[in-house]
């Protein structure tokens, strides 16, 4: 958020408010909050707990409870108090690195197949350079991989780990791979996978659903933004097969309030996915409309790709 305006402002589309209950819809327990623009605020210690307190009001007059919540103040400008502590912020021992690395009790899946989310992709010569978190797996040099949901070969020329150059990386870490192959530009959120578990595009999937919409109704063809790992795109109800409790099959024309759904959508555009309980990350995502949160959901079954 942003500290420097003191209204909680987020660095995305959406306010403070809308964030905490979307994670709070998916069911998250435990947050960070990011306290940006902390060297426009010479590193206060006063300040930084100003905005700590509003952001603790707003969470309380919102009803969420987290079972853990922590503050990080850091600045996205110049990268302080990122990936190593602040020398100009000796109140607070910890980085967010640090803090993410406590929270999340460090593990790694890289025993599943590769799933590494492209954040950034530059041309360079024959090949590209190509940067972002791997989810799940292990790459090494000369390894064969797949993007998707382009579905081309690429082979990995290169690999760097911050400032180091590495034979391999796996899940969890930050990675910069040279990569050579057809003559294509990589985009940005495409993923990487390995020729055994291809990184495939899919426009039509189930999936359930939990909405808070008591500012509108949602029915089979709104209009609404998928968000997930893999990036974005429009989508819709194609249908709603039922409401509520599931052993009682209820088909609504439309969905609105606090409400649990199973549905079937379909996206505009195919966007690497998988199933919620084999691919965590990739098999989670939330939904937007009108520039609102309304919920998030899980895929529960790949129907088309």
């Amino acid at each position: 958020v942003d500290g420097d305006k003191h209204n909680l402002d987020c660095t995305y589309e959406g306010t403070f408010l809308d964030i905490i209950n979307t994670l709070a819809n998916a069911n998250v327990s435990k947050v960070i909050v990011a306290i940006n623009k902390m060297d426009a605020m010479k590193w206060s210690e006063t300040k930084f707990k100003n905005v700590v307190n509003f952001a603790e009001s707003v969470i309380k007059s919102s009803g969420v409870d987290f079972n853990n919540i922590r503050y990080i103040p850091i600045s996205g400008l110049s990268g302080e108090n990122l990936t190593s502590p602040c020398n100009q912020c000796k109140w607070c021992k910890d980085c967010l690195l640090d803090i993410i690395v406590q929270e999340s009790g460090g593990y790694r899946n890289v025993e599943g197949p590769l799933r590494m989310v492209i954040n950034e992709s530059t041309r360079q010569g024959n090949g590209s350079i190509v940067s972002g978190h791997i989810l799940r797996g292990v790459i090494a040099e000369r390894d064969n991989v797949i993007v998707g949901p382009m579905m081309e070969s690429f082979v990995v020329k290169r690999m760097k780990k911050g400032n180091d150059m590495v034979d391999y990386a796996g899940a969890g870490d930050i990675t910069e791979l040279l990569v050579e192959g057809p003559d294509r530009s990589i985009g940005k959120y495409q993923v990487i996978g390995n020729p055994e578990s291809l990184p495939v595009g899919v426009r039509k999937f189930d999936a359930t659903v939990k909405l808070n919409t008591f500012d509108m109704s949602i029915r089979r063809g709104t209009l609404m933004q998928l968000y997930t790992w893999s990036g974005n795109s429009p989508c819709v109800f194609a249908r709603i097969m039922f409401s509520g409790v599931r052993d009682v099959h209820v088909k609504p024309k439309k969905l609105s309030g606090k409400v649990e759904a199973s549905v079937e959508i379909i996206l505009q555009k195919p966007l690497v996915l998988e199933i919620g309980a084999t691919g965590k990350n990739l098999g989670k995502f939330f939904l937007r409309c009108n520039k609102t949160t309304i919920g998030s959901g899980v895929v529960t079954e790949i129907k088309d790709n």
